[in-house]
């Protein structure tokens, strides 16, 4: 059985790809038994949370644009594990490859907003990742008698869930 949420929104996906031709099938898996079969490249295919995709987080992840090393990207893992371990181990990665991870590089540097449109440019000429669904509504459910709860916000790993929402400054009513 698939943990919630994501179990209904993966059988869903499921549906939705079977709807346009694309075959998948749905296994839910520990991540004891996940990373070492992404890390090893063995995983062609895996579905991850939504996060690190805010704009103030893309100088430090590179996972969703020209993947990274660690479970919870199944894109291009032994390019990533060449590139960020110094070419000790992995694969050594094309050189159309090596140009975008400069990018990147160059980026963290300067912030240059050129570099981010070509990065963010790649992506979408090239799908390197498939954002299928990302922020969906999270309903919360608040006691009557905790005040200064706003009604809407942004649930979010990036923002730390409720942090923009400043929990602090929320009271029991006595």
């Amino acid at each position: 059985e698939l943990e919630t949420p994501k179990g209904p929104i993966t059988e869903l996906v499921k549906e939705y790809w079977q709807a346009i031709g694309v075959e998948i099938n749905v296994k839910s898996i520990t991540r004891t038994l996940l990373t070492p079969k992404v890390t090893a490249n063995e995983e062609p295919m895996g579905l991850w949370h939504g996060d690190m995709v805010s704009d103030h987080l893309i100088p430090r992840d590179t996972r969703w644009f020209i993947g990274a090393y660690r479970d919870d990207c199944c894109m291009c893992p032994l390019w990533s594990q060449w590139y960020e371990g110094g070419g000790k181990a992995g694969e050594q990665p094309p050189d159309w490859w090596m140009e975008k991870a400069k990018w990147f590089e160059d980026f963290k540097s300067t912030l240059d907003p050129a570099l981010i449109g070509k990065i963010l440019q790649s992506q979408a000429d090239n799908l390197w990742s498939i954002g299928t669904v990302c922020d969906a509504p999270q309903p919360v459910i608040v006691r009557d008698t905790l005040m200064n709860v706003p009604e809407d916000g942004v649930w979010a790993y990036d923002s730390m869930w409720t942090a923009p929402q400043y929990p602090m400054t929320w009271f029991f009513k006595s």
